[in-house]
């Protein structure tokens, strides 16, 4: 049996994941470009991105947290970096046709999602907090 169980949430870590992931697709094309630098660009990642990582996914799977929203921030980090700067895969050089479709293609799921979340948030009854509305 499945039960839902409607929780408010509010935290900006969805946004960090999104930052995380855009500051990884931003690393990725920095090893295509800069192929002397490689090591310290890994290095980078490494140092910046693992220990946020090991810190952070116990507490998110022993606590209540909303994994949606940090599903859909770093969803929003990696199509807002493949949009700026293309695809991160190696075989896509910059003057390649793929770069393009890619890149348009990562602007239109984004601008996709935020009228699905738009949707959502006007249409659906936000529930009432209580302790908001109670006077001292």
């Amino acid at each position: 049996m499945i039960v839902f169980v409607f929780l408010a949430v509010a935290g900006a870590s969805g946004s960090l994941y999104g930052l995380m992931l855009f500051l990884v697709v931003d690393r990725l094309i920095a090893i295509q470009t800069n192929t002397h630098r490689r090591h310290f660009i890994i290095m980078q990642l490494i140092l910046l991105l693992l220990p946020h990582i090991v810190a952070s996914i116990p507490l998110i799977i022993n606590y209540n947290v909303s994994h949606s929203a940090h599903v859909a921030g770093g969803l929003v980090g990696v199509l807002i970096s493949i949009g700026m700067f293309g695809c991160p895969w190696p075989w896509n050089n910059g003057q390649c046709i793929c770069q393009t479709t890619c890149r348009r293609t990562a602007f239109i799921l984004l601008i996709l999602y935020y009228v699905i979340g738009f949707i959502n948030f006007f249409t659906i009854d936000a529930p009432v907090v209580d302790w908001i509305l109670r006077k001292p």
